[in-house]
């Protein structure tokens, strides 16, 4: 009987301690439950004042919409008149490119002039006849290497026939990649032969075989040799094989 008091005063004594933390429990949840309440008026509270601030600026912007009723046509005007001025500084560097290309022609053609002037023998390259002078007419004559003396002279020859002339130095072409881009607008190449390496030869002699693009190795420069070699290429019936 005394062991069995005994464990039922335990019991008790354990019960009340349950209890205890029970009701600190319930009353810190309470506390808990009060702060968040207390949170939820204040967002509560924040959400009204936005609300009232949003339809403040609503009415703001309504009335000066109807202060400035050709607002949407103002707008409309000012990116047109962006767009304008974007389109007037296009045609400006267009018209300044234009107006340089023109001064490019200008001297040629002042050029042109002293040259007729001279005999025609004394004229390097200048075809005999009007049929050279037209046979490169649509054509593209590529020039690997350079000679600053002769390369003003052999473009004259090339555009003076109705050809386009373009010039590639021989560090620009380092791979097949760059020898393919640049052969491919190309009807004929000229390779002076003094100014690049023996392996930029065989590469260049190789694509030029890969891409039939008839291919010349000028030895000697001069607008001589350059104009025999080009009206050579395109005289009737001829063509031109690789070397």
């Amino acid at each position: 009987m005394n062991a069995l008091l005994r464990d039922n005063a335990q019991l008790r004594r354990q019960l009340h301690t349950a209890l205890a933390e029970n009701e600190a429990q319930r009353a810190e949840k309470s506390r808990e439950t009060a702060r968040l309440g207390e949170r939820v008026t204040e967002l509560r509270a924040e959400l009204a004042g936005h609300e009232a601030a949003a339809a403040k600026l609503a009415g703001q912007l309504h009335t000066l919409q109807q202060s400035l009723p050709d607002l949407r046509e103002r707008q409309i005007l000012a990116r047109r008149a962006t767009d304008a001025e974007a389109r007037a500084n296009a045609l400006s560097a267009r018209l300044a490119e234009q107006e340089s290309a023109a001064e490019h022609w200008r001297r040629r053609y002042l050029s042109a002039q002293k040259q007729l002037a001279l005999a025609p023998e004394q004229i390097p390259g200048l075809p005999a006849a009007d049929d050279e002078a037209t046979a490169l007419t649509g054509k593209c004559i590529l020039c690997i290497g350079t000679h600053s003396s002769a390369t003003e002279a052999y473009r004259g020859i090339v555009e003076g026939r109705g050809g386009r002339f373009l010039q590639q130095h021989a560090e620009q072409l380092e791979n097949p990649k760059d020898i393919a881009a640049a052969l491919s607008s190309a009807d004929l190449v000229i390779c002076q032969a003094d100014s690049i390496s023996r392996q930029d030869c065989r590469r260049l002699h190789a694509q030029c075989r890969q891409s039939d693009t008839p291919c010349i190795f000028l030895q000697k420069p001069g607008p001589a040799g350059f104009g025999r070699i080009v009206s050579a290429a395109f005289a009737p019936g001829e063509r031109i094989t690789l070397r």
